[in-house]
């Protein structure tokens, strides 16, 4: 449970720092492809045309590495609803479970104690120790229940986070594979369209 709460939390920093990382470069592709623009408009030479080129399919690149951001910021809704209401419900029972099992503990005890000044001829003492014994009884019978509980609850966690990716992963996936596709060939355009021209001319 420990495992996938910490988890969780940590993938929800990461998200939100990569999310931040992408509008970052894409900001800094922006302003390389209007660089490589303005630079290709005063070059009136084929390598000047060739940098318009590049620096338009730069600029092109940067905003649509920006719709990556949707999807992520889907992702990053997922997860925190998932923290507040799957991750919280199973807190609780396992906080509930843990005072189960020490409130039995603390019966075993007690139980132990009674039973070490335990005279059997004596019927209040054995009154006691059967009042002590019905106690443990019942604080076990709770505590089974709630660790049954969170058994179950941990289990279906983990499922349910594994079906939450499975979901919420497939729209960046989709998005991430459109933006590497097209920016690949953009850039195997330019690339190729390069070869034209000597290494010295740049």
């Amino acid at each position: 449970f420990r495992s996938i709460q910490d988890s969780c939390l940590e993938l929800q920093r990461t998200i939100d720092k990569y999310q931040e990382r992408i509008c970052i470069l894409a900001q800094e592709e922006n302003s390389m492809g209007r660089f490589l623009k303005e630079s290709g408009r005063v070059d009136k030479t084929a390598v000047g045309a060739l940098m318009l080129n590049l620096g338009k399919t730069m600029s092109q690149s940067g905003q649509q590495r920006i719709s990556l951001r949707s999807p992520l910021l889907r992702l990053f809704q997922e997860v925190e609803t998932f923290r507040q209401r799957a991750i919280q419900d199973t807190l609780r029972t396992v906080q509930a479970m843990e005072k189960a099992r020490t409130e039995y503990r603390a019966s075993l005890s007690w139980m132990k104690d009674v039973s070490q000044e335990l005279d059997p001829d004596t019927y209040k003492q054995m009154e006691k120790f059967r009042k002590v014994q019905e106690t443990v009884k019942q604080t076990k019978a709770v505590f089974d229940r709630y660790k049954l509980d969170c058994l179950q609850k941990v289990d279906l966690l983990a499922a349910a986070r594994c079906n939450m990716f499975s979901h919420a992963l497939i729209l960046y996936h989709n998005s991430m594979l459109q933006f590497a596709s097209s920016s690949a060939q953009a850039f195997s355009e330019i690339a190729n369209s390069c070869k034209d021209h000597n290494k010295f001319e740049f």
